[in-house]
């Protein structure tokens, strides 16, 4: 038996054969997905306000009421139900609704209903002959009968426990009246409760003491009055009756509301609520700090909304080294850039290439720091590694903001307490796009499913307390005390994973190990290259700097080029690099287009849009469609060849990297999608031949 949704959802409401049921449980304990998929539904069918599948008669895409039924039957063609499935797995709303339909179809069919035999006998005798056969009895449950006395009224399933009520009798009139007389002296308790007190005021004071037992605090106080008079009442004067005129002026306490509207009902829990959104503001709140000998290029903008990049340098002049809140804060990719904060920690923007180091995937590190009376330090993670360093004798606070591609209404927040000096976090955030997620040409398809986003989590010294959201807080110390933390956006939970020691990847030139074997000299290349590109950056225009850069014969530095143009978001120039003459500046240019649309929800239709710009539609929605890397069946190999000599350079180009991570033996042949024309065809006839080779053809 094979571990599918629908066996999923047997297995959880019980209704598998003992021998499948075991079958199954044995698979869902050895695949994580499995039992994530199982806490997925529970959570779903539980969450309140969960909303309602679409109910258009247009929507295509969504099954339908008997759809879901001829799942639940194994009645759909595999196709659909692949694709009913798929649906599913990618939506809450759907994965609710097939795992309650399932849920209630196996209470309401596993136990058969429990019928009268009165019930039986009053439905057949509704019609009379001869409309009705006389030869048709209703059936009878003799072993649900034996023992029951003739006439005695015994559905009381039907009627709830209550007693039969007959038309003629004379005690039913007796209830019913009973019954109107209670309901009308409910209903004048109920009036006299809710109408003003004042109107059954006599001349007599409400406030006397209640009796008491041998205590001075009464049993039960009576509310007192509230006192509006500008004089003060004495205890001698408060037995009196009160005759002087109330000071009905509003105080200032008491704001005047008119009488159209409400007064706001403040919650009894604010921190129900969640965490407060971030402030707006803008304000000065740390200086640029170079490491000495090490190439950092920091970039901010200066408005939230500016288009142009500004590098920060370590000047005397505040207005190219300090940094400030609510402005985007970049290092580039390879840089490592320091921000001495005001409020007592380093920020550290850890920009990463492969080259350098191969694990967890980082590219530029890009924050946006908000002012916050209540933190040291609060942040929004866009992408990439940060380490924050605690230089306080105190504990330092630190709010992280990151965003949920699953959920983009809502961003996920961690408060990180620093507890000593000397203590050092590391936070590295980055998406993944698995194969085979299909590219959707519209925004509001239903199936489509946006990118896993994962963050990692990582004391490297010192200790910290942890608190996710609303939950309590927890301590954490460096391994082997405490694991590392990865948080997934597609389960919404932390995973801990055990190390004996500080990860390698967590130094700033990770060892070359037999694990993870790193290029040494092609290491020190692309930091020579780092060094180089810094130097072409440090003029008054990034741009120039990044023309001339890209006119060297460092195959490096225009690699480093083509990633910093999609660190910045320059879509059109990393298009551009797409059919440049470098090979090496091709191979960036798709890199760095599938690590974008891997990093947010939006972003695959962004660089849509633009290719768009450079290439026609139809060849902008394949060259997408290639980013996501579809399934590589038989059929989609055979694609891929003939994309080889497509009319659009870029096409070329991206069908050529599929099949080299399909057919690594490939790279023997020589392809260059910007060779001429006859090199081109030629070098895609000896990749056909190849294909069909693999295939025994």
């Amino acid at each position: 038996m094979r571990l599918t949704l629908r066996t999923l959802l047997a297995y959880l409401d019980d209704t598998l054969e003992p021998a499948e049921a075991k079958l199954i449980g044995q698979k869902v304990a050895e695949s994580d997905t499995a039992r994530e998929l199982i806490a997925r539904i529970r959570e779903v069918t539980r969450r309140r306000r969960i909303t309602t599948p679409a109910a258009s008669a247009n929507d295509k895409a969504g099954p339908t009421e008997n759809e879901i039924a001829e799942y639940l039957d194994n009645e759909l063609t595999p196709e659909r139900l692949a694709e009913v499935e798929q649906l599913a797995l990618a939506s809450d709303v759907h994965l609710a609704e097939i795992a309650a339909c399932h849920q209630i179809l196996t209470v309401v069919l596993g136990e058969p209903a429990v019928v009268p035999p009165t019930a039986y006998r009053r439905m057949y005798g509704l019609r009379k002959s001869p409309e009705s056969n006389p030869q048709h009895s209703p059936p009878v449950r003799r072993e649900k009968e034996e023992g029951l006395p003739e006439g005695k009224e015994v559905d009381e399933t039907l009627r709830l426990g209550l007693p039969a009520l007959h038309r003629a009798s004379w005690a039913n009139g007796m209830i019913l009246a009973g019954g109107a007389v209670c309901v009308l002296v409910l209903l004048a308790v109920a009036i006299w409760m809710v109408l003003p007190a004042s109107m059954f005021e006599r001349d007599v004071d409400h406030r006397a003491e209640a009796p008491t037992t041998g205590t001075s605090r009464p049993l039960i106080s009576a509310p007192a009055k509230k006192d509006t008079s500008s004089t003060k009442i004495t205890s001698d004067t408060a037995a009196k009756k009160d005759n002087t005129v109330k000071d009905t002026t509003p105080k200032p306490e008491d704001p005047v509301l008119p009488k159209d509207k409400t007064p706001p009902v403040k919650p009894k829990h604010p921190e129900d609520e969640g965490p407060t959104p971030p402030n707006k503001g803008m304000r000065d709140v740390g200086q640029f700090e170079p490491i000495k000998d090490v190439p950092a290029v920091l970039l901010q903008k200066k408005t939230p909304d500016a288009k142009l990049w500004t590098r920060l340098m370590r000047t005397n002049d505040p207005a190219t080294s300090r940094v400030i809140t609510n402005t985007p804060l970049l290092s580039l990719p390879g840089y490592r850039s320091i921000v001495k904060l005001d409020s007592g920690a380093q920020l550290i923007l850890w920009g990463n290439v492969p080259e350098i180091c191969p694990i967890p995937e980082a590219y530029e590190s890009l924050v946006t720091l908000h002012p916050s009376d209540e933190f040291d330090l609060d942040l929004t993670l866009t992408k990439g590694r940060i380490v924050v360093v605690n230089n306080k004798d105190q504990p330092f606070k630190m709010r992280l903001r990151f965003a949920n591609p699953g959920k983009p209404e809502k961003n996920e927040i961690w408060d990180i307490t620093l507890l000593e000096r000397g203590t050092e976090v590391l936070i590295n955030l980055w998406g993944s796009l698995p194969p085979g997620k299909q590219f959707y040409p519209k925004k509001d398809d239903i199936r489509r499913i946006p990118p896993n986003e994962f963050v990692l989590l990582l004391v490297m010294s010192g200790s910290i307390d942890f608190k996710l959201d609303l939950q309590p807080p927890f301590k954490m110390e460096p391994p082997p005390k405490d694991p590392l933390l990865q948080w997934d956006s597609q389960t919404g939970r932390l995973k801990p994973f055990p190390s004996t020691s500080v990860p390698f990847w967590a130094q700033a030139l990770p060892p070359n190990t037999k694990e993870f074997p790193i290029d040494v000299k092609t290491r020190q290349e692309v930091l020579d290259a780092l060094d180089s590109l810094a130097r072409e950056l440090s003029g008054p225009n990034l741009e120039t700097g990044f023309v001339a850069a890209m006119k060297s014969n460092n195959t490096h530095q225009r690699r480093l080029v083509v990633r910093a143009r999609g660190a910045m978001g320059d879509l059109p120039s990393v298009i551009q690099a797409l059919s440049d003459k470098e090979p090496q500046a091709r191979h960036a240019a798709i890199e760095t287009m599938r690590a974008y649309i891997s990093s947010g929800r939006e972003n695959d239709y962004e660089l849509f849009e633009e290719l768009k710009q450079v290439l026609d539609p139809a060849s902008a929605e394949t060259a997408i469609t290639l980013l996501h890397r579809p399934v590589p069946d038989e059929n989609f190999q055979d694609v891929l060849v003939k994309y080889l000599t497509h009319n659009k350079v870029e096409i070329r180009e991206l069908a050529h990297d599929l099949l080299l991570l399909l057919f690594p033996a490939g790279k023997e042949i020589g392809y260059n999608a910007t060779a001429p024309l006859a090199q081109v065809q030629a070098a895609a006839a000896q990749w056909d031949a190849l294909v069909k080779k693999s295939r025994g053809k």
